[in-house]
């Protein structure tokens, strides 16, 4: 069981690939959110390492959801000084 978690998030980062999209960052965020739960679900009766695991995909999904919560901020501040002088061009 916990391998079905690994190899998902393992997949979802390859899909992510080297340089990916803040909306693609934020799809491996919801595939690491889904991994850690299942972990998270696991961890009583797998142990330490699958415990150890969630929280690693913690901190991970944390991350991705700070740059996210960025991604989206920069955008609304853009879109906000556009529409601000869109009547002044």
């Amino acid at each position: 069981m916990a391998e079905v978690p690994v190899e998902s998030v393992r997949r979802a980062v390859e899909r992510a690939g080297l340089d990916p999209s803040d909306d693609e960052l934020h799809e491996l965020r919801i595939d690491v959110k889904r991994a850690r739960y299942a972990a998270e679900v696991a961890a009583p009766a797998l142990g330490p390492d699958v415990r150890g695991f969630a929280k690693a995909l913690a901190s991970f999904g944390d991350l991705l959801g700070d740059h996210h919560d960025a991604a989206a901020a920069r955008g609304g501040r853009i879109r906000g000084v556009l529409v601000g002088h869109a009547g002044t061009a």
